[in-house]
């Protein structure tokens, strides 16, 4: 697009059959997982300038909190991401969605961060399109996030013990969903 999306936000949707505690089978059960332009998965509000990391935070109210890299490939539900705005030029609202399924999410890898460049012919910065789904693998652990956190705090309990009861602690790592929106590519 040559021009921005105003008032862009973005909504994420989960996907998947759920049995009630009557026993009625809902397949298509849908609610929101909170997302963002923040790295908590908050603030659904974003500026379209550039490509968009999107995240939701994998907390204990996460549908993925107990689900380690096996349990996500063998899960069915579909995660479904919308983007709605304000075209600058008509003031008409539009909205795109696209949809993520297990087998499309990449455990361990994030996004790559030279997708904007400065061009200097153009004197502007550029995203490079070709790139922009590019991905990098990291050291996420091959755990839960439930399983990290157990990790986490038998850790810090040993940790207690051997100190003689005085609690020693530091910031527990979080996961998180990223998922990278762009205008063009939604």
């Amino acid at each position: 697009r040559k021009s921005s999306l105003l008032e862009a936000h973005v909504r994420m949707l989960f996907v998947k059959k759920e049995v009630s505690e009557e026993g009625e089978v809902i397949p298509y059960y849908q609610f929101d997982l909170e997302c963002g332009s923040e790295l908590d998965g908050s603030n659904d509000r974003v500026l379209m300038f550039w490509p968009t990391t999107i995240a939701h935070k994998i907390d204990d109210q996460s549908p993925l909190y107990e689900m380690n890299p096996r349990d996500l490939l063998s899960s069915q539900f579909e995660i479904i991401l919308t983007l709605e705005g304000v075209t600058e030029e008509t003031g008409n609202t539009i909205q795109v969605r696209t949809s993520y399924l297990p087998n499309e999410i990449l455990w361990g890898h994030h996004f790559d961060n030279n997708v904007v460049i400065y061009d200097k012919k153009l004197a502007c910065h550029i995203v490079v399109h070709g790139i922009v789904n590019k991905t990098s693998t990291d050291d996420t652990p091959r755990l839960s996030a439930k399983q990290l956190d157990r990790r986490k705090a038998k850790e810090s309990k040993d940790r207690c013990q051997s100190s003689g009861g005085v609690s020693i602690t530091d910031s527990t790592p979080v996961s998180y969903t990223h998922l990278r929106a762009h205008e063009t590519s939604l």
